[in-house]
Order: structure tokens, then sequence, then C-alpha cells
């Protein structure tokens, strides 16, 4: 059995049949958006989340007095939340979470890429990035630099995603993707030294890591033949992974040449609404990737 068989079937037998509605899981994780694993003619929607008998490296480079001061005060925010996790600051070669502050406007002021690895059991996040932009942009286009609440919120926030809730929450739950007022709000609760409250990672930290959310027959079942083609050659060339990657809208499942640091992947189209329809995957092959795989009768259909 390949290690990309070993993984989905050791997710699928934690799943029951029922619909993802039902599933109590699912109930406890509402608004979450799982990672998604189609693998021969199936689809699993999953948790991921760092495991807690370690701590977690940060890696945040160059930062100012202020920047440093509110990295600093997040994490020990996060740490007292009841979640289990611990920081430790980390060179970027160590490190599994990578913080970037960033002088330019981004487009909803930040954003946060996680990767989860299937080595086994259990799945484990083992590396996110995130970007937070020091200044943003109002509806007429003028930018301000963040204010010092707003900052520690939207920090906490990213942190959240990066710890693996990435998706809604409830409002009042520090994982909540807000608007800056209550960034705000959240921010001056931690000015004020108090611990983060989030039902969100709450839930998730509760359960395995790994925990099927939902799981369904691929429609068709050769919807998942591209990382079925892919798997197999990852095997064949002794490649890292699987992987896979989530986020709001986009996900996607790759493979990595530990030797050459180049990834071979397929997107998963329109991801976030995987959990209304598990079954309905539309992959799509990275253009390394389907340079690497050799041509067959079925690569049209990838």
């Amino acid at each position: 059995m390949t290690l990309a068989r070993a993984c989905i079937a050791g997710a699928l037998a934690l799943a029951s049949c029922a619909s993802p509605a039902s599933s109590p899981r699912a109930q406890s994780l509402r608004g979450l958006v799982p990672f998604a694993w189609p693998r021969d003619g199936a689809v699993t929607l999953m948790t991921c989340r760092f495991e807690t008998a370690q701590p977690i490296g940060v890696y945040a480079p160059a930062l100012a007095p202020e920047q440093e001061t509110a990295v600093d005060a997040v994490l020990k925010a996060w740490e007292q939340a009841g979640l289990g996790v611990r920081f430790i600051r980390a060179p970027r070669e160590h490190a599994q979470i990578e913080l970037e502050f960033r002088d330019d406007a981004l487009a909803g002021e930040a954003r946060s890429v996680v990767d989860c690895a299937l080595r086994g059991e259990p799945a484990e996040i083992v590396h996110a990035r995130v970007e937070i932009a020091l200044r943003v942009a109002s509806a007429r286009g003028a930018e301000r630099a963040l204010a010092r609440e707003e900052l520690l919120g939207m920090l906490a926030r990213e942190i959240a995603h990066a710890l693996g809730w990435l998706g809604d929450a409830r409002p009042g739950d520090a994982a909540r993707r807000g608007s800056l007022a209550e960034a705000a709000r959240v921010g001056a609760r931690i000015r004020a030294g108090q611990p983060l409250a989030s039902a969100a990672l709450s839930a998730l930290y509760a359960q395995p890591s790994g925990s099927v959310v939902a799981k369904a027959a691929a429609t068709p079942l050769s919807a998942t033949r591209p990382v079925d083609r892919l798997a197999r050659l990852a095997e064949q060339h002794s490649l890292a992974g699987p992987f896979l990657r989530t986020g709001r809208d986009a996900g996607r499942v790759f493979w990595r040449d530990t030797a050459t640091g180049d990834e071979y992947g397929a997107q998963v189209v329109a991801h976030a609404k995987l959990l209304r329809a598990p079954g309905a995957v539309q992959l799509a092959l990275e253009p390394r990737a389907r340079r690497a795989l050799p041509r067959s009768r079925d690569a049209a259909s990838d």
C-alpha cells in the first residue's frame, strides 16, 4: 500500500456514512474550511492542526519594536487560550509559522497559507505563512497605518488561521474574519493582558488532527484522476508528501522534490464549496506536474 493510499484509508476509517450536515463533528466545526484529499475516486474533507507536544517555531525577521511587541503579546495570548499550544522563536529553516509584515496595503489587509502533511497518522500542519499589511486602504483609495489595536487583532486572527482554522467563526470569536473594528476589539483585550477566546479553535484542538469532517465518492469517479496520476509519479520518484493546502477560496494537493525544492501539484478549484458537496471536486494540474507526467490515453481528461 502506498503512503497516499494508506493515508486516505486511515482517514476514511474515522468517518461514518452520515451526510456532512448531520455529522456531530461537522456541527462542532461549523464554518471551518477543511483540507481536501481527493484520491482513488473519493474525496475526504479533514481537519489539520499542529500537534501540541512540542512548541511551534515562529519566524519573524527584522521587526520594528512595535511589531516585536505585538508578536510577543499575540503569541502569549494564544498560549493562554486553553488550546495547549506553545510557541518559540526559531530561525526560518526550523520555523513552522513564518510571519511577514508588509508596508503596502494588501487586499483584505492580511492573508495566510497553511500546508498540512499526510505522513501517516495523524495529519499535521508543517508550515504556515502569514502576511500582515501595516497599512490599510480606505474605500476611496487613501491609505493609513494600522492602529495598534487593529494590528494586534489582525495578527491574532491570522495566527488562528495558521493554527488550522480557516473559514468563518461566530461574532466575538478571535478567529473570526471580520472588520477592522472587530480586530480592534480583540486587540484591546490583548493589550489588557486578557487571554483570547475562540470556540472555533477550541473545537478544532479538542479533536485529533486528521479528523474527517465529510467524505463522498467523487462525481464522476474519474474526477480524482489528476491526483491519482501524481501519486504514482511521486511514489516512483520518492517525492515528499502528499501535502494539502487550504484557503478560503482555493486548495492544493502537491508533492515536493527535496533535492531541488520543485513541487508537483494540482489545484482544487472552488475549494470552499466542497463542504456542501464533497464529491463535486474539480482538479487542475499545475504546469510542472503536467509536464512531468507521462502522456497517456486518459491524460486529456486531467
